[in-house]
């Protein structure tokens, strides 16, 4: 033996293991001693062995290190390590020499669970990282979590919370340092999926990287932790396991299948609860954990929140580090855009795997980066390999799916690790809970049809490490199987870098609130199999009941539904139950023993606890739907069948009845009308000869085109919609507004509906405006086919004018399609009504299957709408007054247009863009305001200028249409004959509100792609890749609707009154329609 000359030495020391068994049949650990590089000074030097004096802090001051083959025999309780290869001389000791140990001294082991959470007290620090300076540390987010969850623990309230952090942010490592921070002891953590489980169970081990970035002692005590893998059968297994730990890791899944009672002992050994990627929070047993954990505290983590309430699912957010700060400090890398555009599947997936590969190559000339690749099933993963390893065999592709054995999963993830391989081809995996910072390339050869799912993934590819570059995504923008709701996620030319902090931090998404919702329904009960509420689209329509309980007896009501088949869901949050409940019939064609007809009949129940209002949907008029109720609430509950029901109309601009029932006072008769009686009955009600029983119409309201139908006797309310489960719930919430308003009274609102009266004589008031009636106006614009002159136009070619502006004795029109045309002038007198050809040839209409008739005939059916300045409507000899809007136009608003060098007669720039013309003109002033402008013009136009852009806020699209008439003098000044036709277009522009975007899409690309064919352009700016790139945003984003006329011959100076009351009219009838702004251009 002989004293050494305190020559330094560096060594690895490899993970000692406290325990490495099994508990239960579940996997139990405690780490000891986490490897690590020490240096030392070597004080004693013997044969085959050498004693250490550890320089860094370690539970121990010495080590001894001795050969493979030399004694085992241990000095002063020191702890020994053993070197598995040969070395010359052991004072030269490297890490790279592998050691293992021999012995570990009992004195610097505790066990009980309860102790080491005693040891843990100031074993941690709020270090906190400096960028700039290098300086590891915690970040930013995990120091506020940290600190929102510690001033949680001091309160005594134990109402759950939730933390939400950006992936990549250290969402893992804050979950560890609160549980040392807090000292908190039997912690149960769940979370969604296997993967994340290992992840977790990993790291909670080790406690992550706090001990490297030096937030927690060197020499502090591991917790004991144990991965719950396989269902605890018996209460001594439940003892076994929960009887000394720290951390227990679990998955909704596992939970499941363990036995209620036994889950139920679990939990209440149980002190804490974290919930992991609380996004997944609301699964099927989240009810069962969350009365469990009833006064003890629960936390939630997620990446992903959505809404904007500042509440997440059954916890209100106590911490919530914005996405955008996340990026702007640098946690997360730029995402480079790599869109191909390839139609045919066959072609898709090679198109998308050579661009990827050529990245991959391009990234490992500087960045050590890897390739992961995304499809939607196992069949696909296969094919999608294959066509990898045909084109880079070089990087060794392999693939990872949901349904490998451990031991294969961790053998294809070494293999990556290790970079035996650079492409990893996954199904729907390596989303939460995988953390491999050099998957720098994304290639989705099929697009997650999940908003949240598809941010989390993208978050993966975004985290800042060393010796990484920018993200690259890969995918097909001509892939039409991309959900609606993300596409303008995946939209041609979009920014991700924008979009991905703008959708995520919206929380507005449709998906998001209905995956609440669904995922709400924690008390599933079903013989029928699993029945997604995602595609429930149930119709809107309820019967209403008052009801002033302030509890339900949900399971009275479930024993009461079940049938020998049914399926029963209840969300206790949302108070809403939907249960499918079979009806077996007999067969309606003959009488048979054994055949018989299954019908399905939904119900759904939902209690507006805030309004003492509960409404009942059923699909089975048969069900009885006092004795239904009468199982769910013991109390009170009373039917609405009263003048209630009528309030639903309130707020409803320019109603029009279609059906009303009514019943004679003084009499037993029922009276259903329809069409223009309906006017009739209304003035029955109000002169108190009858009594209204139910009525139905539509018409606006907050801009939108609404129905809306009730009957008082059966306290009945419906709508022509259907929505999903989210969207009915939020249907009903309006209702009850309206119901619960006791200021409403029927007769006002009656007072207000719009009544069609027999004419016998044309309405005082100038014509405005001419439109198709009500039939063909729903038809599809390229469906629709007028003959004119022997040539068959599509109706988007043609043009319905009105041609009797500024005359109260006739009412003439015309049909025209450029050059060819047919005038028609409807006769009204006190014979009734009839159309006349005043000038060219009669137009025939086709569409669908039986109309194909002269257009005299076929208005008779379906009359043209006429509309006038004071507000009215006419079809055929039925007029239908309203309250005149009185409102004059504010002259201070006319936008003065400088029109030197422009023919004021000169309406339209035409296929070669005359710049004398008017359209020129404001197309050239508006040039840099829209990102696209499209030149309608011509016959069956929507306007003569379509413009569009995103407003400021990239939330909502700005829809701009510019109508343009020429003047009729060379003069501006105040003729009102010149302001007609263009407010009558600025009225007739609704339809392209109301109607969906993509009618006014298809609209323009026809017309467009006929320009084409003749080698001219509709598309100003933009194109019609860019219009389809709006039609997609349109899904995500509110449109502002805006109606512009432009008239050159209207003198801002000289304009009347008159001139200000047409446009004031025009005015209020955008705003009370569609909402739209409208604007007026005209000269000085």
């Amino acid at each position: 033996m002989s004293v050494a000359n305190d020559d330094t030495v560096t060594l690895r020391i490899p993970d000692y293991w406290v325990e490495n068994g099994f508990k239960a049949g579940n996997i139990v650990k405690q780490l000891g001693f986490r490897e690590r590089e020490i240096e030392g000074v070597i004080t004693v030097i013997q044969k085959g062995r050498i004693r250490i004096r550890l320089s860094n802090p370690t539970p121990f001051e010495y080590i001894e290190i001795r050969e493979r083959k030399t004694s085992n025999a241990i000095h002063d309780n020191t702890p020994l390590l053993s070197l598995k290869d040969n070395v010359d001389d052991l004072s030269k000791i490297t890490p790279s020499n592998v050691l293992e140990w021999s012995y570990y001294p009992d004195e610097y082991v505790i066990r009980n669970s309860d102790k080491i959470v005693d040891s843990w007290f100031g074993k941690f620090t709020f270090k906190q990282e400096v960028q700039e300076r290098s300086i590891k540390g915690l970040r930013l987010p995990q120091v506020g979590a940290i600190h929102s969850i510690a001033a949680y623990m001091s309160v005594k309230k134990t109402d759950p919370v939730t933390i939400v952090l950006p992936t990549g942010t250290g969402k893992t490592d804050t979950m560890i340092a609160s549980m040392i921070l807090c000292q908190m002891d039997r912690i149960l953590v769940i979370v969604p999926s296997d993967a994340l489980r290992n992840q977790l169970f990993n790291n909670f081990q080790r406690l992550g990287c706090l001990q490297k970035i030096g937030a927690i002692a060197e020499d502090i005590t591991f917790p004991r932790v144990a991965l719950l893998k396989k269902a605890l059968k018996t209460s001594e297994q439940v003892y076994a396991l929960t009887s000394n730990i720290n951390v227990i890791i679990a998955t909704p899944h596992i939970l499941r299948v363990i036995d209620e009672v036994l889950r139920n002992d679990l939990f209440m050994s149980m002190n804490y609860l974290f919930v992991d990627e609380a996004h997944h929070v609301a699964a099927r047993t989240w009810d069962d954990i969350k009365n469990a954990f009833q006064g003890k505290k629960t936390i939630q983590f997620t990446a992903t929140p959505f809404r904007q309430d500042g509440k997440n699912i059954d916890g209100r957010i106590a911490y919530n580090f914005p996405l955008s700060e996340a990026q702007e400090q640098g946690y997360f890398k730029k995402i480079e855009l790599h869109q191909i555009t390839e139609y045919s599947d066959q072609l898709s997936d090679y198109a998308i795997a050579h661009k990827s590969v050529d990245l991959l190559i391009r990234d490992l000339a500087n960045y050590d980066h890897l390739l992961m690749v995304r499809t939607g099933s196992l069949k696909r993963a296969q094919e999608v390999l294959g066509i990898y390893q045909e084109i880079a065999p070089q990087y060794n592709p392999v693939l990872l799916n949901s349904n490998m054995r451990e031991s294969d999963k961790n053998s294809v993830l070494s293999k990556l690790t290790q970079r035996q391989s650079r492409i990893i081809i996954c199904v729907d995996m390596l989303g939460e809970g995988f953390d491999l910072p050099n998957l720098k390339i994304a290639a989705l050869h099929d697009v997650h049809k999940s908003l949240a799912v598809t941010l989390q993934y993208i978050g993966r590819f975004t985290r800042s490490a060393s010796n990484v570059g920018n993200a690259s995504m890969v995918f097909n923008n001509a892939d039409v199987r991309v959900r609606s709701e993300i596409e303008s996620l995946f939209s041609e030319d979009a920014d991700w870098n924008i979009l991905l902090r703008l959708m995520s931090e919206s929380r507005i998404e449709k998906e998001i609130q209905l995956a609440d919702t669904i995922d709400g329904f924690s008390r599933i009960e079903s013989t029928l199999g699993k029945i997604p509420l995602w595609n429930l689209h149930p119709t809107y329509s309820i019967i209403a009941f008052r009801t002033i309980l302030q509890s339900w007896d949900v399971d009275s009501l479930i024993a009461y539904l079940k049938n020998e088949n049914y399926y029963i869901a209840y969300n206790p949050n949302k108070k809403v139950i939907v249960g499918v409940i079979p009806q077996i019939q007999p067969v309606n064609w003959g009488k048979y023993q054994g055949i018989k007809n299954t019908i399905y009949a939904l119900i759904i129940i939902y209690w507006d606890k805030d309004h003492n209002l509960l409404y009942l949907h059923s699909t089975d008029s048969t069900i009885e739907s006092a004795s239904l109720l009468s199982k769910l609430f013991t109390g009170d509950i009373t039917l609405i069948n009263n003048e209630d029901v009528f309030r639903v109309f309130s707020n409803v601009e320019r109603p029009i009845v279609r059906n009303l029932g009514l019943s004679t006072i003084g009499s037993i008769s029922y009276t259903m009308l329809f069409g223009n009686n309906v006017t009739e009955g209304i003035n029955d009600f109000e002169k108190s000869r009858a009594d209204l029983k139910n009525i139905a119409g539509w018409g606006y309201e907050g801009g939108r085109k609404v129905s809306w139908g009730c009957s008082k006797k059966k306290g009945k309310i419906w709508s022509v919609l259907s929505g999903s489960i989210d969207e009915f719930i939020n249907w009903c919430n309006s209702i009850s507004v309206k119901i619960d308003d006791d200021t409403l009274e029927t007769a006002s609102i009656v007072k207000g509906f719009m009544r069609f009266e027999l004419i016998s004589e044309y309405h005082s008031s100038f014509p405005i405006s001419i439109q198709w009636g009500d039939k063909v106006i729903t038809q599809r614009e390229d469906r629709v086919l007028l003959v004119i002159d022997g040539l068959e136009v599509p109706m988007y070619e043609i043009d319905l004018n009105l041609l009797s502006y500024g005359r109260n004795d006739t009412l003439e029109f015309e049909i025209r399609h450029n050059d060819r045309f047919a005038a028609y002038k409807l006769h009204i007198s006190k014979r009734g009504y009839k159309y006349n050809l005043v000038c060219g040839s009669d137009v025939v209409i086709r569409y669908g299957k039986y109309v194909n008739e002269s257009l005299k005939d076929y208005l008779e059916k379906d009359p043209v709408i006429i509309s006038y300045i004071d507000g009215s409507v006419s079809a055929n000899n039925y007029l239908a007054k309203t309250a005149p809007y009185d409102n004059l136009y504010d002259s201070d608003k006319i936008e003065v247009v400088d029109w030197a060098g422009i023919d004021l007669s000169k309406e339209s720039q035409g296929k070669n863009r005359e710049t004398n013309s008017i359209q020129y003109r404001v197309i050239d002033l508006i040039k840099d305001d829209y990102s696209i402008i499209v030149d309608d013009d011509t016959s069956g136009e929507a306007a003569d200028v379509i413009a569009l852009t995103l407003c400021e806020d990239n939330k909502k699209i700005l829809m701009s249409l510019y109508h343009c008439k020429f003047s009729s003098s060379d003069k501006p000044g105040c003729r009102v004959d010149d302001m007609y036709q263009l407010c009558g277009q600025a009225q007739k522009s609704i339809k392209w509100k109301h109607d969906n975007f993509q009618n006014l899409y298809d609209h323009v690309k026809r017309r467009h792609l006929k320009w084409v064919e003749n080698g001219f352009n509709r598309f100003i700016k933009g194109s019609l890749s860019l219009l389809h790139q709006f039609k997609k945003m349109t899904h995500t984003h509110e449109i502002v609707f805006e109606v512009v006329i432009v008239q050159p011959g209207l003198s801002k100076s000289k304009v009347s009154r008159e001139i200000l009351a047409l446009l004031g009219s025009t005015e209020m009838f955008l705003l009370k329609t569609s909402n739209a702004r409208f604007r007026v251009m005209s000269s000085e």
